[in-house]
């Protein structure tokens, strides 16, 4: 499960057609909406520590 930013609704709908063209339904989900989705996204039980990283950290790894 992925939630990008509600500030980036370009990019939303960019990822939701390529990952729907990459992979099944069940394998990836692409979830919108404001910073409560986003409250209520990283309170699912099942959703690894991951979840808390900032859009920083997250990008200082990638580029690694």
């Amino acid at each position: 499960m992925i939630h990008p930013s509600e500030f980036t609704p370009a990019t939303s709908a960019l990822l939701i057609k390529l990952l729907s063209e990459t992979f099944a339904q069940n394998q990836v989900a692409v979830v919108t909406g404001d910073a409560a989705a986003g409250r209520d996204f990283a309170a699912l039980p099942r959703i690894s520590d991951a979840s808390a990283l900032s859009p920083y950290r997250l990008t200082h790894l990638m580029m690694k």
